[in-house]
């Protein structure tokens, strides 16, 4: 796999400047290969809700609700899993507010908690947004 992309809309049927790169409510998380190697972390942690279908090549597979509630579950974990580990340095670039408590990250290079953190968030929120809208959150693997 070189990509994984989780997205509140299709991503492939738009033109990205126009929709993805310009308005706030087209909101995506990716993850490739030419820049990380969590791909095949992101591809075990969906597994867990999608099967061997994360072994599949595809583009715009539009979840359940169902799917999607479980996925955000999936990452809810992982951040409570890895906030306790998290990088307390400074300065920090974003805060996060997890159940109540702010915290403080810095979401850079050398901070790969926090990082991760940061980007199980970013599923998260795209995740709820799906969800409170009743709207099939999207997934593309290549």
């Amino acid at each position: 796999m070189s990509y994984i992309r989780i997205s509140n809309d299709s991503f492939f049927d738009k033109d990205y400047y126009k929709t993805f790169a310009k308005q706030q409510k087209y909101k995506f998380f990716n993850v490739g290969d030419n820049l990380s190697t969590l791909v095949p972390m992101y591809q075990d942690l969906l597994r867990e809700v999608l099967g061997e279908k994360v072994e599949e090549a595809f583009q715009d597979y539009a979840l359940s609700l169902e799917k999607t509630l479980q996925i955000q579950e999936v990452f809810e974990q992982k951040i409570e899993e890895t906030l306790p580990n998290r990088e307390k340095t400074t300065p920090y670039q974003r805060k996060l507010d997890w159940k109540g408590k702010e915290y403080e990250l810095n979401v850079s290079i050398p901070s790969p908690n926090n990082r991760r953190i940061w980007d199980y968030y970013t599923i998260i929120q795209i995740c709820k947004e799906c969800i409170a809208e009743s709207k099939p959150m999207y997934l593309s693997i290549e």
